[in-house]
């Protein structure tokens, strides 16, 4: 079979995220206090700092496929930590505490050598990486939104479910890009020592999108995994619909990646950036909005829906329309792969900033108050930056 064909089926395979819609409701079903799971949550992202340390110690030694198999690996042994240590009747939280910061470490070695892998596939051609990656994205999408409905689906027989599903699928993963054959697109045996100071290679732009990439993915998937899926269990949705509609912010992404990047891509990159800003804004006002209404007694669920599906949008926006705007090109291999870690790591400090953040809001105040914040704060960035 073609590489790249397998690789698609490892993109694919490996996005079946069961557990992720559920993951909030598994630890608020185990009684654990609002701010623990916060900080459960912020430690996954924080855990790509780690990720950043054994990638330097990795990327001489190993290619892109060994380091992603090693990656899949640790998120499969992450997801088996929290599957005992959430085990209904023997609910250990230094357990799930361990095996967020091993899946995460996982997820973020695994992430910065998939770039790596495409470039090695399509021996370095930026047509093909470009036809590649577009054909994978709405392809993830599509496999992110049907693990997260059938995930919420298991959920209701039996709350560890998902989390063996997705425990099978990253083993799967690991055997799919075993069998990618990169051998004669790049020989590896002789690695040009990396250069600690691989940024002071990149243009000043770059370094710009860099920052974009970690900034925009904090803010939306910071309240993705940690206020929205409360603020629909104050809602009361019925967890058969859980996943479907958390199932909003994967379809919006899905949308984008069709059609998305063909509209903006002649769009110049400061006003690219302001674009995505504001459409986070527009998408968290919905639900302060949908709140409001409610609070006096008018039923407007159906604009947190539509924040939902904005937010989406905005999420799939961020790889698909910064990635290309990251020239590295002129690094070698191993230098890419840091570039990419380095972003993952930029990425988990805010995002577990914010996740804290707002944690303590909401623990001390409430939800809406935390949405609030993300919003004033990202209007003020956005009048900063232009």
């Amino acid at each position: 079979m073609d590489n790249k064909l397998y690789f698609i089926g490892y993109r694919v395979t490996s996005r079946l995220y069961f557990h992720l819609p559920i993951i909030f409701l598994l630890f608020w079903s185990l009684n654990i206090d609002f701010m623990a799971v916060m900080l459960i949550t912020a430690i996954y992202g924080l855990s790509s700092n780690l990720a950043s340390f054994f990638i330097k110690n990795i990327t001489n030694k190993y290619n892109s496929k060994t380091i992603i198999i090693f990656g899949e690996i640790l998120k499969s042994l992450g997801l088996l930590f929290i599957f005992f240590g959430a085990y209904p009747g023997n609910v250990n939280f230094i357990t799930i505490f361990f095996g967020q910061i091993i899946g995460g470490l996982g997820f973020s070695i695994a992430l910065s050598a998939d770039n790596g892998l495409i470039k090695q596939i399509t021996n370095n051609n930026p047509l093909d990486f470009t036809k590649l990656q577009s054909k994978t994205q709405s392809l993830m999408f599509i496999s992110t939104l049907f693990a997260g409905f059938i995930g919420g689906i298991l959920f209701q027989y039996n709350m560890t479910w998902p989390i063996i599903a997705g425990i099978i699928v990253s083993i799967l993963s690991c055997f799919i890009v075993f069998f990618i054959n990169i051998e004669n697109a790049h020989k590896d045996h002789e690695r040009e020592k990396i250069s600690r100071n691989f940024l002071d290679k990149i243009s000043s732009d770059t370094k710009k999108w860099i920052f974009y990439y970690a900034l925009l993915r904090a803010f939306t998937l910071a309240p993705f995994v940690g206020l929205l899926p409360l603020y629909f269990l104050i809602r009361n949705l019925d967890p058969y619909l859980f996943g479907l509609v958390l199932g909003l912010f994967t379809l919006g992404g899905f949308i984008f990646s069709l059609h998305g990047y063909k509209i903006l891509k002649e769009i110049d990159s400061n006003r690219l950036f302001f674009i995505m800003l504001s459409a986070i804004i527009i998408s968290l006002s919905c639900f302060i909005l949908e709140n409001y209404f409610y609070y006096y007694g008018i039923n407007l669920f159906y604009l947190s829906l539509v924040g939902m599906f904005i937010l989406g949008l905005s999420s799939g926006s961020i790889r698909t329309i910064v990635v290309p705007r990251i020239k590295i090109d002129h690094l070698d291999k191993n230098e890419q792969i840091l570039v990419f870690s380095y972003m993952e790591k930029m990425f988990g400090y805010l995002n577990a900033l914010i996740l804290i953040l707002i944690g303590l809001i909401t623990s001390y105040f409430d939800i809406i108050y935390a949405l609030l914040t993300i919003v004033l704060v990202m209007i003020f960035i956005s009048i900063s930056e232009f």
